[in-house]
């Protein structure tokens, strides 16, 4: 049983009667949905910070710690303030650093300025980052493929020491343009949150443009990021059941949340995917007439008591609901769970003892 399912045994169902047309029957729910491990380690730690200072003292951040619109704007309702530049941050302040990741040169001039740094950098970006660093101290060309203005590019590629020795791939363009150092090896590595097999059709095309040049498989994509599109292309697998309609719940800054929008857009059309945070954004007109069936899921930084809302808005309007198995249902799936920075807390919490507003 899915840990989603569980959570619908006993509860009470109140009918709510639509004002338009529904005519959607059943709302399949993927396997592997929801937070991932990097994801519940940042959230228990800004969490913690906020309650320890108590809205006594401001807890500063970079970047969102987890891009999730509602659990953005609930943390900085309990004092966190969104602040990247590291020329505005106070020494003593405690900064924490999102789990998307941040270049170690930010991490090295803010210590050294003096503020409280709390790195929640998901681990997984950490082995990327780290496998650049390698990449560069041994001469190879690092082939990085990420998305524009996103965080996780500028940590991994603001920990090289010369940036002639990347590549930044942002789109498809990119892939069919470039040409790479052939007296060089090659490495190719990946922002956490794209599509695998995305990568793999675009690596293809850079032998194809690059012929002779030795191109390893890509390493990045984070075991969540797999498991979640894994379970959303096994919603459509099932011709005798086809999905009319892909409602993904995640916030628009949440690019692992766009790819799997993009993977129902590919099956159904731009017009017939949609991402959403809540239910009030759902538009009852979308499923009218011919919407039978509805796939749902939700990306690596949603909350399931935000998918659990969606789920109610379908289950009071009639439609079934039901649950698929994922690998993270199977007890011998053993997830991943990150070590919290342990002393960066033990520093911010001291300077807050300190401060006497513990």
């Amino acid at each position: 049983m899915s840990r989603l399912a569980e959570r619908f045994i006993d509860r009470p169902f109140i009918p709510e009667v639509s004002r338009y047309p529904f005519s959607v029957q059943e709302t399949v729910v993927a396997g592997d949905l929801g937070q991932c491990g990097g994801v519940r380690m940042a959230l228990k730690v800004t969490k913690d910070l906020l309650e320890y200072a108590d809205g006594k003292i401001p807890i500063y951040a970079n970047n969102a710690p987890v891009h999730n619109k509602l659990i953005t704007e609930a943390f900085q309702a309990k004092g966190l303030v969104i602040e990247p530049e590291i020329d505005k941050i106070l020494p003593n302040s405690i900064w924490i650093l999102s789990a998307h990741g941040t270049s170690p040169e930010i991490v090295t001039k803010a210590k050294g300025k003096g503020i409280l740094v709390v790195n929640v950098e998901c681990p997984l970006v950490t082995r990327v980052r780290k496998e650049a660093a390698r990449a560069e101290e041994k001469g190879e060309h690092v082939v990085y493929r990420g998305a524009k203005n996103h965080p996780e590019p500028s940590a991994i590629l603001g920990g090289l020491k010369n940036p002639q020795s990347a590549t930044f791939i942002i789109d498809e363009t990119d892939f069919s343009t470039v040409r790479l150092p052939s007296e060089r090896p090659i490495r190719v590595l990946n922002q956490t949150t794209l599509s695998t097999r995305g990568i793999k059709i675009e690596i293809d095309k850079l032998r194809d443009l690059n012929p002779g040049i030795k191109i390893p498989d890509p390493m990045g994509i984070c075991y969540a990021t797999d498991n979640r599109q894994d379970s959303l292309y096994g919603i459509f697998s099932n011709p005798q059941k086809p999905i009319d309609f892909l409602v993904v719940v995640g916030s628009k800054n949440s690019h692992n949340s766009q790819e799997l929008k993009n993977i129902g857009v590919g099956f159904l059309g731009k017009d017939k995917a949609v991402l959403v945070d809540s239910p009030d954004e759902i538009n009852p007109v979308w499923f009218s007439e011919n919407i039978k069936r509805v796939g749902l899921t939700s990306g690596a930084s949603v909350l399931d008591e935000y998918t659990i809302e969606i789920l109610e808005w379908f289950r009071k309007r009639g439609s079934n609901l039901t649950f698929l198995i994922g690998k993270e249902d199977d007890p011998r799936f053993d997830d991943l769970t990150f070590p919290l920075p342990q002393n960066d807390i033990a520093n911010a919490k001291a300077y807050l003892d300190k401060q006497n507003v513990a």
